[in-house]
């Protein structure tokens, strides 16, 4: 009938394959090579696998139909029918954020899969960028960019010496093959939590690419005549370089492109050198001496008490995994005899630990310092008299001054600190550099202070900003980790130094960039938590995806988890830092792209923390903090006065009361509060178990104590031994010491609110301090006398015998 029509009307062979030549060219798009990467998992296939068919949910993307259909691109990451890939939005219309699908490290040989629905022939090339979704072509074209193919792994393809970026797909047009598997080597030198590779299949079945004809022929790594069937000969050579928007002709192959995000670790992170002194603020914990064997497998243990008499601190008693990792205790399979708290120390006996200036047997209140002359010398930083001797001079000589090739690792913990020089109060005008450091005795400006962490700052990556805060001494170690106190404080303290600038400073920027390296830093280590055992359920960050506080101990390049569990008195500590960060740039006339992602993120962080970090009460009338995510909290699950921080806690309650735009639902908290009360009942018990562990009449706390409920208003000491990181219970140091500081910052940050509160918490030690202050101290060193710091039984038994 067709033939007949087409006799009969003068125009209809010409119409006829017009339609032909239109219905032709719809369906070429069907059969076109059609392609995409599997593994690493790309934009398009994710939206293929994860995306909603319907409804919206942020931080997930609309389906995608066709993963293997993009073969157009507007920038780098090809688009499909209905999505462009470098415009990559989620179901709610907002960008989406970057969810790395693999975790590689720098120069590894990887495993890459992709899937030929319509196989027309041709190869595959893979190319990084650190620039994250700020890619381009020409990051990506960049010579050293280029994975370097390695195996073709179930076929056998050799590689191209010519081109040893190509991975030839094997079989044909004809073939029938459609899953491939090849090894690909990453580029050396591009490392970060955010690198895309960018994934390109060049087809072949229209003009043939320069090479094909030498390497088909036997110019390849195996120097093999490769089957006829695989390629296509007697086509015009393509000519390079080929249109980046896909745009095919003559000698323009049709091409495909897909982008994937990944996280690449550096391959041989070399963090600065840990010191070779110890770090005073937190005494290593000793071997234990074994004796006869316990009933049990073995029990957890703290020193200076090296005994199974903590057996109601049940999670840490669990496994010798929880008692040596975020416990930082000691596993003992015996019941070891418990030390003398101090052995017979006078100037006749064995000897004493002393140290500089006073060189001399007369602080014996660190019993474990004065155990022996190992303790003392080696891990208490002191010198170990056997008489009672003139002392040597204490001079410093060459030898203990760090040289400028030195990188010496101070622990970012509370450490002794000299106190500063005390002026004239006459009143005279005052630069903006000076500003009182502690730390030094001299005038320094917060950006000065702020580079001071220099020292102890790594540099985890440059795409993006990321640094981390290396920290030693006690369970932080020797200087080659990150404990999440240390990387709060490089949060905070970059927070404070814009809070304390003006916008026209010269180092605003800098100061800003160097508060996104903190924060990334933070946010890995959030990252790196997501499978350890963070005991978080649910996560809220990263749209509910990661928790919000990270596993308390990481390797210094922040790519595993050493110590699971969150530590409150870190998250606490970067939380109010993201808070002031964001406080203090929102106003600024230019904007830095990370404000929202930190708003949003601290909002996360403080619904995380008051979720999983807080514990309430029987009578559901206290809400106090535990150790952690994992553990601590009431009577002997065991608690620590300085991890109490009410003034943060303020700080959290009202910058969650204003927050506009949360998008998850807040959780169930136990009580029939709203969030406001739930925040105000955590400082108010926070006061409360304070009030129970000071001594009165000097205002000094335990670095460990224990707690009670007696009643729905009123809380109680509570009898037993618990201890942790390596220092004493009922000691005065260097946990205990940082409480002051953090009731401080509720007194400077909400005077009126906090007065009732904090005002009779630091007032006893207050007066003591300025009671036995001298102004002009003969040696240029001792501030304070020796009744300033004074313990009372049974709250704290000894002060930490280095703090001036």
């Amino acid at each position: 009938m067709i033939f007949s029509r087409l006799k009969k009307h003068k125009y209809a062979s010409f119409m006829a394959y017009s339609a032909f030549v239109i219905l032709s060219q719809h369906f070429i798009k069907d059969v076109d090579a059609h392609g995409f990467m599997s593994t690493p998992r790309t934009r398009n296939q994710f939206a293929a696998e994860e995306g909603l068919d319907g409804g919206s949910t942020a931080g997930l993307p609309d389906k995608e139909f066709c993963s293997h259909c993009l073969n157009s691109n507007n920038k780098v990451c090809g688009k499909s029918t209905n999505f462009d890939y470098d415009d990559y939005k989620d179901s709610s219309g907002n960008p989406m954020p970057w969810i790395s699908q693999e975790n590689y490290v720098e120069g590894q040989v990887v495993t890459v899969k992709s899937y030929l629905d319509t196989h027309h022939n041709g190869h595959m090339e893979l190319r990084a960028c650190s620039l994250g979704s700020l890619s381009t072509q020409e990051c990506f074209d960049t010579a050293g960019h280029e994975l370097i193919f390695q195996e073709d792994v179930p076929y056998g393809m050799p590689a191209d010496p010519s081109y040893p970026e190509r991975g030839y797909y094997a079989g044909g047009q004809g073939g029938g093959l459609k899953d491939f598997e090849m090894r690909f080597k990453l580029p050396d030198g591009i490392y970060g939590d955010e690198i895309m590779i960018q994934y390109k299949y060049i087809t072949a079945n229209s003009c043939s690419p320069p090479g094909y004809n030498e390497y088909f022929n036997g110019a390849n790594s195996k120097n093999e005549v490769i089957d006829s069937s695989y390629w296509t000969s007697g086509l015009d050579l393509c000519t390079p370089p080929y249109p980046n928007d896909g745009t095919r002709g003559m000698t323009w192959p049709e091409q495909f492109f897909n982008c994937a995000e990944v996280s690449i670790g550096e391959s041989s992170p070399t963090p600065p050198t840990p010191p070779t002194t110890p770090s005073p603020t937190k005494q290593p914990i000793p071997s234990p001496v074994q004796s006869p064997t316990v009933t049990g497998s073995g029990c957890c243990s703290w020193s200076p008490y090296l005994e199974c008499t903590q057996l109601q601190n049940t999670w840490c008693q669990e496994s010798v995994d929880r008692c040596e990792g975020p416990c930082s205790g000691i596993w003992l399979t015996s019941d070891p005899p418990a030390p003398s708290p101090v052995k017979d120390t006078d100037a006749t006996g064995s000897g004493c630990c002393s140290w500089y200036p006073n060189l001399e047997c007369t602080d014996l209140s660190s019993a474990w310092c004065q155990w022996d002359v190992d303790r003392c010398e080696n891990d208490c930083d002191g010198l170990w008299l056997t008489s009672d001797a003139p002392a040597p001079s204490p001079v410093v000589t060459p030898s203990s001054i760090p040289t400028a090739t030195e990188q010496p690792v101070a622990a970012p913990i509370v450490a002794p600190i000299q106190p500063p020089t005390i002026s004239s109060p006459t009143v005279s005008p005052v630069s903006t550099t000076d500003i009182l450091s502690c730390s030094s005795g001299s005038t320094k400006s917060s950006w000065d202070a702020l580079s001071d962490m220099d020292v102890i700052t790594y540099t985890v990556s440059n795409a993006p900003f990321t640094l981390s805060v290396l920290s030693s001494g006690g369970a932080a170690g020797d200087g080659s980790s990150v404990v999440s106190e240390g990387q709060a404080y490089g949060v905070l303290s970059a927070a404070l130094t814009l809070a304390s600038m003006e916008e026209k400073d010269k180092n605003y920027a800098e100061a800003k960039n160097k508060f996104y390296g903190y924060f990334n830093g933070w946010k890995k280590m959030c990252k790196n938590s997501e499978f350890a055992a963070s005991c978080q359920e649910p996560f809220y960050c990263n749209g509910g995806q990661l928790p919000c506080l990270p596993g308390w101990k990481q390797d210094a390049a922040l790519t595993k988890v050493e110590g699971n569990g969150a530590a409150p008195d870190g998250d606490e500590d970067a939380i109010l830092g993201m808070i002031i960060a964001v406080k203090a740039v929102g106003n600024d006339s230019n904007i830095p792209f990370w404000l929202e992602e930190v708003r949003i993120w601290a909002d996360e962080s403080c619904t995380q923390f008051l979720q999983d970090n807080t514990v309430l009460s029987d009578t559901g009338s206290h809400r106090i903090l535990g150790l952690g995510s994992c553990w601590g909290g009431w009577e002997d699950d065991g608690n620590n006065p300085s991890y109490h921080a009410p003034g943060h806690y303020r700080v959290m309650r009202d910058f969650q009361q204003s927050f506009v735009g949360r998008t998850y639902t807040l959780p169930s908290l136990g009580d029939d509060g709203s969030l406001t009360d739930a925040w105000n009942m955590l400082i108010d018990t926070s006061y409360k178990f304070l009030e129970t562990t000071q001594c009165p009449g000097t205002g000094l706390v335990p670095n460990w104590a224990l707690v009670a409920e007696t009643n729905a208003s009123e809380l109680e000491k509570y009898p037993g031994k618990f201890s942790a990181s390596g220092t004493p219970q009922f000691e005065f140091g260097s946990e205990a010491g940082r409480t002051m500081w953090r009731i401080a910052v509720d007194a400077i940050m909400y005077p009126s609110e906090s007065a009732s509160q904090a005002g009779p918490f630091l007032s006893p030690l207050h007066i003591k301090m300025v009671e036995n202050f001298d102004p002009n101290p003969s040696d240029s060193d001792s501030y304070f006398g020796d009744g300033t710091l004074e313990g009372c039984s049974p709250m704290v038994s000894n002060v930490f015998a280095f703090w001036w």
